[in-house]
This record gives structure tokens, C-alpha cells and sequence, in this order.
């Protein structure tokens, strides 16, 4: 029943039993104060029920073999294979240099694309308690902070006037003997170009950009240079953000771009001739091997090195690269003695060759079938689902309305 659905719920239980002063006190604090009512609750959780009861009606068909089981739980055997490797480091020898007037050709083409991030700086007062206030608990830690708070907040209040006839941060800070972090330009993902001295001397010889994501969002946030943000807490500590300036996006000359447009051809012309180089020893070695050659054999005909893998599986404790990792769910869907389409990776594009699946250990089989089955299920069920609802959305003419019409 719905009451019994809703004693359930973790919000309004204590120790695992239904608490009603929970409940009351979620009424009152949270439903009301937002036009809601316990008629709405009851309401939702009645919808929720159906949902679960039309979902395990069309669902109930679905079932999982112990065949498609075995062949997902290949994620736990071990196999040897062989691969052909072609990097794009290979390649990029032979490409001609780019000239002058193709590059400018693909800016033109491609000058919408050539649009800078806006960026900003900003200065900001980290408020914290003390090592002693640190070590406080319980209430003295709550005044501790609440201390704190009321210092930040009066610090805002006194200054504001001060930032709005041009004095920085830094400078208003010292004369309260408080000390401000001067930020260099940076992008909403809070990557910096150049950083300050402040920035450097805190971080020693650390180079990655360390500006709080709290600091980032609130500089962005603000309006316009020398505003300044309300106090940010952030755990035991208050922040004070002040935007000192902002470069807004723009679009980049020929000049400022040149060498990444270079990078980028020289690249894809790369990419272009691994591709071809890849696709066409595929259907050599594919040849070859209907002919009866050995793999071995067909790829030194071939005159391409052949990297053997021995041992290959997603349970190594240390593996020697990401690539083994990649090299291993390309053997997932082969059998023995199958070569694979070609892959890509990063650094180019390759072709794997099963030699060898290892059998499937009784201990493996029992300590992971289980889960591969539910996994399985839930996947089949789900996706069983959704094409159902999408059927009777499409039989009944539903359509789903836009965010931005749904609010007006």
C-alpha cells in the first residue's frame, strides 16, 4: 500500500522503524513551505507503485541462458593473441609540409571555430579557524564558525565601497592584515595560462592549476570587474571572491592559430594514411589466412611486425600500459583463430588476432556467474523497457515537450 511504501523510506526512519516526527516535521518544513501537500506525496508515491508494477509486467518475459552468461564472463579468462601495430609517429614523415596558402585556406573554411574562451581573473580571502578552533567539537565548534561567518560578512561590508573606487583586493586586505590570492587569466574549467607570483609562491614548484572550483563559479558569476561575491563557506572556511577582470571571447587571427591549424593537418593527413594502410592489411591478412596460412605466416609476407600478448586479461594487478586494457576488449568478441576489424587507439590504429582464449575456471565461474547474470538481466530488461515505452509513447501521439516550453 502507499502508507507502507512511504514508512519505508529512509528520510522518515530512525534505526529502521518509521519515525512520524520525521514525517511532520518533512511536511512542515520541507512540502508546504513549497504549495505541496501530504495528497501530493501520497500522490507520487501511488505513480511510483504503478510504475514498478507496469515494469514487471513487461518485463516478466525477459530471461538470460546460461549460453549468454558463459560468453559474457570472457571478461575473466585470460587469452594470447598477436597484433600489428600502426602508429601514426609511422607516418608522419612522408607527410609534405603544409604550405602557407592551405592553412590559410582551412582558417577561412573554419573561422567559426577559431573563437577564444572568455576568461577572467579574480582576487580571494580564504577565511579559516585557527589550529586551536580546528581541534574544537560540538557546539564551541559551531560558534567557532559562526565567528567566522560574522568576520567574513563584516570584511565584505567594509570594503565594497572601497572596491568600487578602483583600490584591488590585495591592497584592502593588507591594511586588515588578511592575505589575498591574485589569480592569472582562467577558463570556466579554472585552467590558467599564466599564473600570479601569489599562485606560485603558494603552490612551490607545483604547475597545475589549483583555483578552487568554488572560486572559478563564483567569478564567473559576477557581474562586472571589482564586484564581489557573498561569503562562500566551503566546510570549515569562507571565501570572498573578487572579479578583477574579464577578457571576453573573441575571434582569433590567422597569427594566433597558425601552428595549431599546421598540427592539425599534419595530423589528419597522418590519420588518413594509417586508416588506409590498416584497412588494406586487413584484407591481405584476410586472404591469406582463407587461403590456410597461419597468421604468422601471412603478416611476414606481408612484411609487418607482429607484437605477441601472452596472458592477456582485465584482472592484472599491474598492467604494463592503458593499451593492454584496450588490446584485450578488442579479442572480446572474436573466437579463436579470428582476426579483428580495425581498432583505433590514440596513437594510431591496430589489428588483434586471437590465438587463444584460456578455459574458465570453476572458481571463477562461481564466484562471478551470478553477478554477470543480474548484470545481463537488468540490461535485457531495461532495454526491453524502453522500447516498449517508446512503442506506446508512439501509439498513444505523445510528444514531449521542450524544457524551455514546459516553463513557460
Amino acid at each position: 500500500s502507499i502508507a507502507a511504501e512511504i514508512s519505508l523510506l529512509p528520510a522518515f526512519q530512525t534505526a529502521g522503524a518509521f519515525d512520524a516526527v520525521k514525517y511532520q516535521q518533512f511536511m512542515k518544513e520541507r512540502l508546504v513551505p513549497r504549495g505541496f501537500t501530504e495528497h501530493h506525496l501520497e500522490e507520487m508515491i501511488g505513480d511510483m507503485l504503478s510504475y514498478r508494477r507496469l515494469h514487471q509486467l513487461v518485463i516478466s518475459p525477459v530471461a538470460v541462458s546460461q549460453a549468454q552468461v558463459r560468453e559474457a564472463a570472457r571478461i575473466y579468462q585470460p587469452v594470447t593473441a598477436e597484433l600489428i601495430r600502426f602508429p601514426k609517429e609511422r607516418y608522419l614523415k612522408d607527410i609534405k609540409p603544409i604550405s602557407l596558402e592551405e592553412k590559410k585556406a582551412f582558417y577561412d573554411k573554419n573561422r567559426g571555430a577559431f573563437i577564444s574562451e572568455e576568461k577572467r581573473s579574480a582576487s580571494y580571502v580564504l577565511f579559516s579557524l585557527s589550529p586551536a578552533a580546528e581541534r574544537l567539537q560540538g557546539k564551541e565548534r559551531v560558534r567557532a564558525l559562526q565567528q567566522l561567518a560574522v568576520t567574513a560578512t563584516s570584511f565584505k561590508q567594509n570594503i565594497e565601497e572601497e572596491l568600487r573606487s578602483g583600490k584591488n583586493l590585495s591592497a584592502i586586505a593588507k591594511k586588515s592584515s588578511l592575505s589575498a590570492v591574485v589569480t592569472g587569466l582562467f577558463n570556466r574549467r579554472g585552467e590558467s595560462d599564466k599564473e600570479s607570483d601569489s599562485i606560485k609562491q603558494q603552490r612551490g614548484r607545483r604547475t597545475t592549476p589549483n583555483i578552487p572550483e568554488l572560486v572559478v563559479n563564483a567569478t564567473f558569476s559576477l557581474a562586472q570587474e571589482n564586484f564581489c561575491s557573498e561569503v562562500l563557506p566551503s566546510n570549515s572556511s569562507f571565501y570572498l571572491v573578487v572579479l578583477d577582470k574579464k577578457v571576453p571571447s573573441h575571434q582569433l587571427t590567422f597569427e594566433e592559430v597558425v601552428s595549431k591549424i599546421e598540427t592539425f593537418l599534419i595530423q589528419e593527413q597522418a590519420a588518413k594514411r594509417v586508416k588506409e594502410a590498416a584497412y588494406n592489411s586487413l584484407i591481405d591478412l584476410r586472404r591469406l589466412l582463407k587461403e590456410g596460412k597461419s597468421f604468422t605466416a601471412a603478416a611476414a609476407s606481408m612484411n609487418c611486425n607482429v607484437e605477441p600478448l601472452s596472458n592477456l586479461s582485465l584482472q592484472e594487478k599491474m598492467p604494463s600500459s592503458l593499451d593492454r586494457t584496450t588490446f584485450f576488449q578488442a579479442t572480446l568478441p572474436l573466437q579463436e583463430k579470428e582476426l579483428s576489424d580495425v581498432k583505433h587507439a590514440s596513437w594510431g590504429d591496430f589489428i588483434i588476432y586471437l590465438e587463444h582464449r584460456t578455459p574458465l575456471s570453476s572458481r571463477d565461474w562461481e564466484e562471478h556467474h551470478g553477478a554477470i547474470e543480474k548484470e545481463f538481466l537488468d540490461q535485457e530488461q531495461n532495454t526491453i523497457f524502453v522500447e516498449w515505452l517508446n512503442r506506446a509513447r508512439t501509439e498513444a501521439r505523445l510528444k514531449m515537450l521542450h524544457q524551455r516550453s514546459r516553463r513557460r
